[in-house]
Order: structure tokens, then sequence, then C-alpha cells
């Protein structure tokens, strides 16, 4: 068990800058996830921490031992990739086996903790097969068990279930986040899926551009983003950005957009008045955008351009005006149509607010 400090850690590639003065401390046992698009920077600071790549600049502590000069091999740390990286020619036994071998453990004892952590992973009925003979699913279970018989101090997995089809997906990442409940290791866990990050994580590190954008808990930057980016990245389907520009009338504080204007509820004034005559944008999630509301509740209207439904729920494709576009969630049964006009209010404890310029958020 370890707790794992990166500390001004910069990486370049010649002239590319893939992360760039990242500090993050990663609590014993806790299940952090690097979450970002492709090339944030997330897979290059997992090598970091792996050794697989050095940093140029910056410190790497296991607890208060420094690492970053340190081989792979003398890190004590067991690595999950996306392509299972599994030996062809052996069979699932000597791939879970293969890191004990190379450590000189007793053959007995190989035996007895293979058979332990393949009936863990419900593979223990496959340990004569080769990977050829096995499913996608199954791959990625040995390339789980390779990694976890070895019980090393920290856990590093790269997309490890990004070539999973979907319902495979959701029921391996449930065994992920049982088995790091059951390992009481620490766990640092790379994607570029949102909804996988909230679901399994302790902590998320929202990475852009080799920048970190905030480091909280799952509830924590879904409800408070700390920039535009989060917001946007958090979320399924996407907050909603709409543009417009904060004007003080009188003692009350108005959002005026192109579309409508949306006097702001009192609990917002101390945090907003200050931003008065700013550019900004309002954010705000489609589930918090209420339709069909009475004329006196509500702040304007809405035109219905397209109808997603997704199961339970339907998503609405609206026009506010004709540069401001907006996703609505409501009830699947909903008998709105496209070019149907509708009234519509937001919740108004949901409400999100960001500079124009600089996308940072103005309630934190």
């Amino acid at each position: 068990m370890a707790k794992v400090v990166l500390e001004n850690i910069t990486k370049r590639f010649g002239q590319v800058l893939a992360v760039d003065n990242l500090n993050l401390e990663i609590q014993d046992r806790e299940f952090m996830t690097l979450l970002g698009p492709s090339g944030c920077g997330k897979s290059t600071t997992l090598n970091m921490i792996a050794g697989l790549e050095e940093p140029t600049a910056g410190r790497i502590f296991f607890d208060d031992e420094e690492v970053e000069h340190l081989p792979p091999e003398m890190r004590d740390v067991s690595m999950v990739f996306q392509n299972y990286a599994l030996y062809p020619h052996m069979t699932v036994f000597k791939n879970i086996a293969f890191g004990l071998q190379m450590r000189g453990v007793p053959a007995t004892e190989i035996r007895q903790r293979v058979a332990v952590v393949a009936k863990k992973l419900g593979i223990e009925d496959l340990l004569d097969r080769k990977p050829r003979e096995l499913s996608g699913g199954q791959r990625q279970r040995v390339a789980l068990g390779r990694a976890i018989v070895r019980d090393s101090r920290v856990f590093l997995l790269d997309e490890p279930l990004s070539n999973l089809d979907a319902k495979l997906r959701v029921a391996t990442r449930t065994e992920l986040k049982n088995l790091h409940y059951d390992l009481q290791k620490t766990f640092v866990y790379v994607t570029h899926d949102q909804e996988e990050a909230l679901i399994m994580s302790d902590r998320i590190t929202i990475l852009n551009r080799g920048r970190i954008q905030q480091v909280g808990t799952p509830e924590e930057v879904y409800n408070h983003p700390r920039n535009e980016f989060v917001a946007g990245f958090i979320g399924s389907p996407a907050m909603n950005f709409l543009p417009g520009v904060l004007r003080q009338e009188g003692e009350t504080l108005q959002f005026h957009s192109p579309a409508f204007t949306y006097t702001l509820p009192s609990p917002l004034l101390p945090s907003l008045s200050r931003h008065a005559r700013r550019n900004v944008k309002l954010g705000i999630r489609p589930k918090d955008i209420r339709i069909q509301v009475p004329e006196e509740e509500a702040i304007g209207k809405a035109e219905v351009l397209l109808r997603e439904p997704v199961g339970s729920d339907l998503y609405l494709q609206m026009k506010f005006s004709d540069a401001i576009l907006c996703k609505v969630r409501t009830d699947a049964d909903n008998p709105l149509q496209r070019g149907d006009v509708t009234t519509f209010a937001f919740n108004e404890q949901r409400l999100h607010f960001f500079d124009a310029s600089t996308g940072d958020s103005l309630l934190v």
C-alpha cells in the first residue's frame, strides 16, 4: 500500500508539452481516476508513475520514497494495459504466474496464489487455455489476474475496459470496484469515459492539455465544476451553455441573452453582483430545464428541433433563438414533436455561471 505524490511533474516530447507542472496527491488505498480527452496527458502521467516514462522535471514519491529515477521493476507496481498484453504462446495459468516466476516465488506458492486470484475473477476453469481461445472479457480478466496476483503497492490501469462491448464493460467495472474494496490497495485508473469515472472513483482528476482542471469526488466535480471545461466534460448529455451578459437592474440582477431575459434568484446575488456588465455563460444541465410550465412561471419559449428517445428518457433538441440551441431531458411519453413550441424554466438550485473569456466558474 502506498500514497502516490506527484510534485511539479512536467513531461516534454521534443517541442510537445504533454504534462505541464502537475501536482497531485493520491491517498493510500484510494481509487483515483485520471480523466480527460485524448491527448490530455493522462496516460503519460500513468506511465511516469509506472516508470515507463521519466519526467522531464519534477518528483514522484511512493509514501516518502522518491521513485522517479527507479526502473519499473523496483517500484512494486502492477499495470493493466488497454490491449491486455498477454503472452499468446502461454496458457492462462502461465500468463498470471509469469511475474511471480520472474521474482523467484516457490512453485507451490505460485499455484496457491494463482488459484485464489483465478477464483476471485471467475476464470478458474480457463487456466489451461491460451489467449486466442478466450473472449475479450476473459482476456481482460486474465490481464487483471496477472496484475493482482503480485500483490503490489500500487495498481495502474490504462483504459482496461475500452475494448469490451457495452454490456461487458458495465459488468467488469463493477468487478473492478469490488476488487478495489477487497484488495485495499491504491488504484490509479485512466479513462476518457466520464460515466465510468463517476461510477468507479473515490476521486477524479480531470486533465486537459496536460494541466489539472479539477480534483474532487464524483459529486464535487459534477455539482460544482470549477470551469467550463469540467462542466462540459462531466455529465451525459453535456451541460448546456447559454451566452449572455449580467446586468444590474435596481436591486435585481438579470441575465440577458439573445433569446430571453432572466431575473436571477436572490441567493446568487452575493456571488454574481460584482460581475455585473460582464459577458458570461449560463450553464444548465438538460435535466434541470423544465418545459411546458405555466406562462406565469416561464422564462421564455423554445421550439423543438429533434426528438431523441433513450429508454425511459426523452431528449429534446430545442431552439431558444436562432443562435442558441439547447438539449432538454424529459419523460419518454412526452408528446412534443418537431416544430412544437413550448414554455421553459430553470431549476434555480442548479444554475452555473462562467466567465465568457476565461471559462472560470463565477460561483466557486
